[in-house]
């Protein structure tokens, strides 16, 4: 698909009633009228239909059918075809469901489209592809993927009790699904699989009993899934993910216009970033980086790392969340009272307002994606912020977050370093919602709290507090 193309992501129905209640879903709820293009294939059955269904798909379809109009060869079609997927209604006729019915098939839809993952050879895909789809892939509206590399993939090699000497591994990489409640699922490879619950009550994750009866197979047969390999074979999925993402800029924005791009050091903004360089001149980018104070140490050095690289301007403000807890007395944030939260909009806030004046900026470019909430989910790819008055795109909107991490290193560009040794989120190292079981639990093993003290020791007294608070022994 050639970028810069007007296309939109595609939903096809049966017939022209079902294209008119899809249509009424996402006026009506998911007010993404300009984002969907819905088609109908004519009403027809069986065979024409499949033929139909052949014509019309490409990368980023959905097809919604009633139970009735189930045709095996529709699914078949999808498993072929990258970034596909057939989703059926259980009642008869998809026109026959409510309108909340529609949007949550939708939502079903775009989480296959992020998380479908096959193995081909000795290789993990990020899509379905005519290889294998790897078996019981825990899929839900809510589900995400990571890729774990390096000192993050040797941890869970150690967790899973595989009995590899992880000292050998180098360049591996395992596929993480999220699930529900805290439930991870890790494949090392096509079936040697575990399960581990981060819970917020345990200083460690749970391993659960292993999936597969290959688990157990002598360590010497297992052969890792190198991650240059991985790259190379991914080729054509990063491809498809920058072509669908520059769609979505092409179609709301004007590339010859100023823009900014919050880049917080972690993957989402980088990728973002990496994104909008691609389509606007990076002379024209303002990637704006907010000091809390408290922000892991790698975040800012990761931001000037990247804006270096690809040429924009990097603006920096602080949020002063390290004053208020120094010198204000604030309580520790909390989920009950995020003042940290507040007090980091309004420093992204002010700068960006201060830009908008200064060098007439037309849009603001996230990374927010589906999968990160349910409330990122309903918003459409383009958005107006009342406040500011700007459109916000968000390009990488359909993207798992193992997506963006393939497609940073596809692009030539290091992640941050925190990622290689297995977070799955970054932002503040007294966060509360860094969990003892995993974040906290990796944060001890590399003796991250020690080495915040020698580089600030004027914050010793906020990590001992945190510390306690979370019920954490460093060991």
């Amino acid at each position: 698909m050639a970028y810069g193309s007007k296309k939109k992501m595609k939903i096809l129905v049966r017939s022209r009633k079902d294209a008119s209640a899809v249509q009424h879903a996402v006026e009506r709820i998911l007010d993404s009228k300009d984002h969907y293009e819905i088609v109908s294939l004519g009403g027809y059955r069986g065979e024409q239909l499949c033929n139909a269904v052949q014509e019309e798909l490409e990368p980023f379809t959905i097809i919604l059918l009633g139970r009735k109009e189930h045709e095996p060869c529709i699914e078949n079609l999808t498993r072929i075809n990258p970034f596909t997927t057939y989703i059926m209604a259980k009642t008869s006729k998809l026109r026959n469901s409510t309108l909340e019915m529609i949007v949550s098939l939708l939502n079903w839809g775009r989480a296959h489209l992020r998380l479908s993952t096959s193995w081909y050879q000795d290789s993990f895909i990020l899509a379905n592809t005519p290889g294998t789809l790897l078996p019981q892939i825990p899929i839900h509206p809510e589900g995400d993927t990571y890729l774990m590399t390096k000192n993050g993939f040797r941890l869970l090699a150690e967790l899973s009790g595989i009995g590899v000497d992880t000292s050998s591994i180098k360049d591996s990489v395992a596929v993480m699904f999220k699930h529900m409640k805290g439930k991870h699922i890790v494949y090392f490879d096509k079936l040697r699989r575990i399960e581990l619950t981060f819970e917020r009550s345990k200083q460690r994750p749970t391993l659960h009993n292993p999936i597969d009866k290959n688990y157990n197979q002598p360590a010497e047969n297992f052969v890792p899934v190198d991650l240059n390999r991985l790259l190379d074979y991914n080729g054509h999925v990063s491809k498809l993910l920058e072509g669908e993402s520059l769609k979505i800029l092409s179609r709301n924005a004007d590339k010859h216009s100023k823009v900014i791009v919050p880049l917080s050091g972690g993957k989402d903004s980088a990728a973002a970033l990496i994104i909008a360089s691609q389509y606007f001149d990076p002379s024209n980018i303002y990637a704006i980086y907010v000091d809390t104070g408290i922000d892991f140490i790698e975040n800012e050095h990761y931001a000037e790392y990247l804006s270096e690289r690809l040429g924009v301007n990097l603006v920096k403000t602080k949020a002063d969340v390290d004053k208020g807890l120094l010198h204000e007395n604030m309580p520790l944030p909390d989920p009950r009272y995020r003042w940290c939260t507040g007090r980091k909009l309004d420093a992204l806030r002010r700068t960006v307002k201060r830009l908008i004046n200064a060098e007439n900026i037309s849009y603001i470019i996230v990374g927010d994606r589906d999968a990160e909430s349910v409330r990122r989910s309903l918003r459409p790819p383009m958005r107006i912020d009342e406040n500011l008055g700007l459109p916000v795109i968000a390009p990488l909107k359909y993207w798992s977050g193992a997506h963006v991490i393939l497609y940073i290193l596809s692009k030539g560009y290091r992640i941050n370093a925190l990622y290689e040794n297995g977070f799955l989120r970054l932002g503040c190292y007294i966060c509360f919602a860094l969990r003892p079981s995993w974040e906290l639990y990796i944060m001890n093993k590399i003796k991250y709290f020690e080495k915040i003290r020698a580089l600030r020791p004027e914050q010793t007294r906020l990590i001992s507090a945190f510390l306690q608070a979370k019920q954490i022994e460093l060991s």
